[in-house]
């Protein structure tokens, strides 16, 4: 089968993550396997990350703004529609990629004896993101074969249970091995992720805070960049969590951010959590959550116990650190049901089966 997944850029973000992934087994199965970028000005930091066999291809040579982005896309799918065409799948992923297959589909798919299946994977599914954007990618869906969601929330499983190009195919990831390196006898909690408003970074400082004040002896590493880094920082002025939270930026290696942690803190949506919160599963780090979706009843019992009360998660935290027979207990459920249910093997048999139903 020839692939070619489409987005635009490889930043360090979830949907990268999972779309190297994706690709890279993908590619070791025997299918044919192409990236397609918006341009080559950008951080090529993660394609050590990409087999060698994989193929990438670029739109335009410079970054452009926006417009002049979408009309060099456009010319770009006219010139190469032959190209395009010798796809058995066109996978798009992001915003970009969400234009990109509608103008596509537009432009070129829509001809007679094309069999290339177009499907677009949304990643913003739980995330803190406008009303207009929800409502433009729904729009978009309308020129899409298969319509996959990431994760489960009220809006989107609404659009599930009424039209079946709508599908959850929730994300997989290559475990991550580590070598534990903790050097301090301090009980150390950390959380990674972009620290932008849709990523809503302050809870975790609030809960850090919260928790510095309740349990003694802890220390919190915040992994990650972005805007919102200074006023996160300024928020902690003259609070004993000032020196017991770390800020420690882009992170090249995440497995060794891991290595340095007794427990991990993520942002869930109902049932769903994010890809960091995977990696540490997958590393063998105990994973709590803040929950998102404040209707959600069922946090407390999910494999990755989540809590919309902070008073409730250090409750269950401090029970861990005192308890070593429930903290094993947590570990060895949530390695058991990663490994079941969310490796990248998993995710690509699934999106095997769609590509090929």
């Amino acid at each position: 089968m020839q692939i070619i997944h489409v987005l635009p850029n490889l930043a360090k973000g979830g949907a990268e993550k999972v779309t190297i992934d994706l690709a890279n087994k993908q590619d070791s199965q025997g299918h044919k396997v192409v990236l397609l970028f918006a341009n080559s000005q950008h951080s090529q930091s993660n394609f050590f990350l990409l087999n060698k066999s994989i193929n990438i291809v670029y739109i335009g040579k410079t970054k452009r703004n926006l417009l002049l982005t979408y009309i060099g896309c456009a010319a770009w799918i006219i010139r190469r529609r032959s190209f395009l065409r010798t796809f058995d799948v066109v996978h798009t992923h992001l915003t970009f990629g969400l234009i990109f297959g509608t103008f596509a589909k537009i432009l070129t798919l829509f001809e007679k004896n094309t069999n290339t299946k177009l499907v677009f994977t949304c990643h913003l599914v739980g995330m803190n993101v406008s009303r207009f954007l929800i409502f433009f990618t729904r729009l978009n869906s309308f020129f899409y074969d298969i319509f996959v969601l990431m994760a489960h929330d009220r809006y989107w499983d609404e659009r599930i249970a009424k039209n079946r190009k709508f599908i959850c195919i929730e994300n997989g990831i290559e475990p991550l091995g580590i070598n534990r390196n903790k050097k301090t006898t301090a009980t150390r909690i950390g959380s990674l992720g972009r620290l932008v408003k849709d990523r809503k970074p302050e809870l975790i400082i609030d809960l850090f805070s919260e928790i510095e004040r309740t349990i003694d002896n802890t220390e919190f590493i915040v992994g990650g960049d972005g805007p919102l880094r200074s006023q996160l920082q300024d928020s902690l002025r003259g609070s004993g969590a000032e020196r017991v939270v770390q800020f420690q930026g882009l992170i090249d290696s995440p497995s060794d951010f891991y290595s340095n942690l007794d427990f991990y803190i993520t942002l869930n949506v109902g049932s769903t959590t994010g890809i960091s919160g995977l990696e540490a599963i997958s590393a063998g780090i105990p994973t709590l959550a803040i929950q998102l979706d404040p209707f959600y009843k069922n946090g407390e019992r999910d494999w990755i116990p989540s809590f919309s009360s902070n008073v409730l998660l250090i409750q269950y935290l401090q029970e861990l650190i005192e308890n070593d027979e429930t903290l094993l207990a947590l570990t060895m459920r949530q390695k058991a049901t990663f490994e079941g249910n969310f490796t990248v093997e998993s995710m690509a048999s699934k999106y095997y089966s769609i590509y090929t139903n």
